[in-house]
């Protein structure tokens, strides 16, 4: 089944309500990024980029579907010449932040752990090195130093052998190895 079959707004919306604040913040913050213009609606190019900084990259024809089902006509919108075409149906904000909370409480973290895993390792080597650390900050333009990035290859490292096994990386990612 898809996301969009099994997406239910009225769970959603109490999924909301439940998550942490800075989980919610984090939904505000995401939609702020893209809805720069204050509009309180995304378009149907918009709101998946919105989606996507909260790390939900969902394929189109499920983002499509969602906007069929959830989204509203634009302001300019007259009823009386018809139904609104799909391309200009916009993503509320509420409606938004209630399907990303659903998602955001259905996700595996095991699973997006192994997909982080793979940005860190793309050659399958099996561990993560400060190179290859150095690599993935270069890549997005991350400003850590190098001291920085040895204390978390030393953080996650629990065997001091120097580099991060995937193991230890996904147990660090699913929130364990609480070292200072």
């Amino acid at each position: 089944m898809t996301t969009a079959s099994l997406f239910d707004i009225n769970q959603g919306r109490r999924d909301l309500a439940a998550l942490p604040a800075d989980w919610q913040n984090n939904i505000r913050e995401a939609w702020e990024v893209v809805d720069q213009q204050g509009l309180g609606s995304l378009n149907a190019r918009e709101w998946p980029f919105a989606l996507r900084a909260i790390g939900f990259d969902l394929a189109r024809t499920e983002t499509y579907a969602l906007l069929l089902a959830h989204g509203i006509p634009p302001h300019d919108h007259d009823p009386a010449r018809g139904p609104c075409s799909p391309s200009r149906l916009r993503m509320p904000q509420e409606h938004f932040s209630a399907i990303a909370a659903w998602l955001l409480m259905r996700r595996d973290p095991q699973e997006e752990a192994e997909d982080a895993w793979k940005m860190f390792d793309p050659r399958g080597t099996g561990r993560i090195t400060l190179d290859s650390l150095r690599a993935v900050c270069s890549e997005v333009n991350s400003t850590l130093s190098e001291a920085d990035m040895r204390r978390m290859i030393d953080m996650a490292d629990i065997s001091g052998k120097g580099w991060v096994s995937k193991e230890e990386f996904i147990e660090v990612a699913k929130g364990g190895f609480s070292r200072a």
